[in-house]
């Protein structure tokens, strides 16, 4: 596990097992019968975290690069879900956040060429998920939905007039809320995303074309609010 996810995992324990003392000062008497949430808005958010399950096919000047693939190391990021509960079981929402800074390297027969670029990327998505009300202020769900990579910036590094695309893609969600009263709670969600993209640019003279799976795996936790 790497770093990132570890702390983020650690950061998510001490969210979602606050002391029933502590809550109790900060928010009132906890709530572990508390009722399914009406249909209404909500917000989570916090600190998250970008891994990547990363490969490409890359071809210079037409030819494949045997052996040449890249390595995009993880990335934090502060992330915002906005949603709404349609029904008390049933809600959708809008993730978005801080654009990360993704970075490029060559490994392989490209490991000499050392960073390949960068770029500033908006990953978003959009899904749909069902929340589990049996269990008290213990309340999971799972979903799925859409996922949509604008990118704002591509940077050269060994590659020169390098371009990343925008890309769509899908992605599966399950996570869980802790409500320690009706508004307020702690979260957990993680989404795995699965997103392809063309980059292009020139390694000297020759044209680089690389057909890219990035398919991250999003970590998110922090503050849950329903309003």
């Amino acid at each position: 596990m790497t770093s990132l996810a570890s702390t983020l995992l650690g950061t998510s324990a001490l969210l979602l097992i606050p002391s029933l003392a502590g809550a109790a000062d900060l928010f009132g008497q906890p709530a572990p019968l508390l009722a399914a949430s009406p249909p209404g808005f909500y917000i989570h958010a916090g600190p998250g975290g970008l891994i990547l399950d990363e490969s490409a096919r890359i071809s210079a000047g037409g030819f494949p690069v045997a052996n040449g693939n890249i390595a995009v190391p993880s990335q934090p990021s502060l992330l915002l879900e906005t949603g709404y509960f349609v029904t008390p079981n049933i809600g959708i929402s809008f993730t978005g956040g801080i654009p990360p800074l993704a970075r490029f390297y060559g490994t392989g027969a490209l490991g000499g060429l050392g960073k390949l670029g960068s770029a500033v990327y908006g990953p978003t998505a959009l899904t749909a998920h069902y929340h589990f009300t049996g269990f008290g202020a213990f309340q999971p769900y799972i979903g799925g939905g859409a996922v949509y990579m604008v990118v704002f910036k591509t940077n050269d590094g060994a590659l020169k007039q390098a371009n990343l695309e925008n890309a769509w893609g899908a992605t599966l969600q399950i996570g869980a809320d802790y409500m320690i009263n009706e508004h307020w709670g702690a979260f957990f969600d993680v989404k795995k995303a699965y997103l392809r993209s063309k980059a292009t640019g020139f390694l000297g003279a020759a044209p680089i074309v690389a057909k890219v799976r990035l398919d991250p795996l999003v970590l998110h936790t922090g503050i849950a609010y329903r309003f």
